[in-house]
């Protein structure tokens, strides 16, 4: 009754500030706008949000027999690449939604969201920033796909997806909200996958993500991701046991998954 319905929901912060946040509680009223089950609803989490359906149906007490489950996937830490992996299910679509993070050199994060279903669908995801971006967030379009600029923040997609800034909200404490944008990217179909870059750096910096192979002959997943001048990291990452590696200018690191 008192959990929200945001399974693969992150938090990013760096340099001492957010840059990804929970919108937090707000309030316990149902009264008005209802805003109890805005923040408590799936669209209010950075995660994806399947047809405008929530995870769980709202109930304002216990949640009822039918509730989203969350899987834990496999850990992986070596030097300059550490991942994390999950996945859902919901009783409310046949969508699997499985999301990959890999936290690459101790400087960005790349999120990997893949959607598995027999029918189509609309998925939104959603990405919330703090109050401090309001008014202070620019969507600019790149060669290699949609940047958002923020404070203390460059957000790059890889692929063709649709996005847009929308108007949100955050609690820092109880009773009290603040405007705040949403960063969100949509696609269609029974699958999907979003590829999201997460970079603290600014500056003269924009960041770009650029898918260079979506499946090579070992069905690996490689991107690019291309900083200032010439620096540029090639990351890639497999379904299948095999090897993940890290090259750049500077350093290689490969691991077995």
């Amino acid at each position: 009754g008192h959990g929200h319905y945001d399974l693969l929901n992150v938090e990013i912060y760096a340099e001492g500030r957010p840059l990804v946040v929970d919108p937090g509680r707000y309030t316990y009223s149902e009264e008005g706008d209802n805003f109890r089950r805005w923040f408590k609803g799936t669209a209010a989490h950075n995660t994806v949000c399947v047809d405008g359906l929530d995870q769980t149906p709202y109930r304002r007490g216990r949640p009822g027999k039918h509730v989203a489950v969350g899987v834990p996937g496999p850990r992986l830490s070596a030097p300059g690449l550490d991942i994390l992996a999950g996945s859902a299910v919901s009783p409310c679509y046949d969508t699997r939604h499985t999301r990959r993070i890999l936290f690459v050199g101790d400087e960005y994060w790349i999120v990997e969201d893949r959607l598995e279903a027999e029918r189509s669908h609309r998925y939104d995801l959603r990405w919330h920033l703090s109050a401090e971006a309001w008014s202070a967030t620019e969507l600019h379009d790149e060669a290699t796909g949609p940047v958002v600029i923020a404070p203390g923040m460059v957000l790059a997609f890889a692929g063709s997806e649709e996005v847009s800034l929308e108007p949100g909200w955050v609690s820092a404490r109880y009773g009290v909200k603040e405007a705040a944008p949403v960063v969100s990217v949509r696609a269609w179909g029974g699958d999907a996958r979003f590829l999201t870059l997460v970079d603290p750096r600014r500056g003269d910096r924009v960041s770009r993500l650029r898918i260079r192979s979506d499946a090579d002959s070992s069905g690996a997943t490689i991107v690019e991701v291309e900083g200032p001048g010439a620096a540029r990291d090639v990351v890639a990452w497999s379904e299948r046991p095999t090897h993940l590696s890290l090259g750049s200018l500077a350093c290689t690191a490969n691991a077995a998954w």
